[in-house]
């Protein structure tokens, strides 16, 4: 078990579903696009025991009383920042189920995470604006929305990775 000291992560995912047979579903995963964190010791267990594409980068995330500024740069060139307004919050725990490749096999892992969270689903809370680096340019090129249908707002949290699981291929 790798323990970890604090770390800031931007998790930039699309959602997936992974149906090897008509019997199998692995619901509502995350492919994770790019996934920088602002440690060393946080990036190397994600990358070589779950096939993540973590990557270490700056990244600092501002509170204030109207919600959280998160801004991440790469290589001092500006990637994102991310804004989501304050809401109010409660102890839950939920889920994400991730697929990753690691060397060549489709891999499966489940974040359990526990924290302070609030969610409002209504439109415009949350916002991000791009940089000038070949990330936010590919990002842009995906004509992703810059205002949010709905967000989220954690400002603690803590969580487990459980153990890596390879996926059957169905062979089509």
């Amino acid at each position: 078990m790798d323990i970890l000291y604090p770390y800031n992560e931007v998790d930039i995912a699309i959602p997936v579903c992974y149906r090897p047979n008509k019997n199998t579903v692995v619901p509502a995963a995350l492919w994770h696009l790019h996934l920088p964190v602002s440690t060393e010791d946080a990036c190397w267990p994600g990358v070589k025991n779950y096939g993540f594409p973590k990557f270490v980068s700056e990244i600092n995330i501002d509170f204030t009383a109207e919600g959280a500024s998160c801004h991440w740069l790469h290589d001092k060139r500006r990637v994102l920042t991310l804004s989501v307004k304050k809401l109010d919050t409660t102890f839950t725990q939920w889920e994400v189920k991730n697929i990753t490749l690691r060397n060549g096999r489709l891999i499966q892992s489940i974040f359990n995470g526990q924290g302070q969270k609030g969610v409002d689903q209504s439109p415009g809370g949350g916002s991000v604006s791009f940089g000038d680096h070949p990330i936010a340019e590919q990002l842009l090129a995906l004509n992703v929305e810059t205002r949010s249908f709905r967000h989220e707002y954690i400002p603690v949290a803590e969580g487990t990775l459980g153990i890596a699981i390879e996926l059957q291929s169905s062979g089509h």
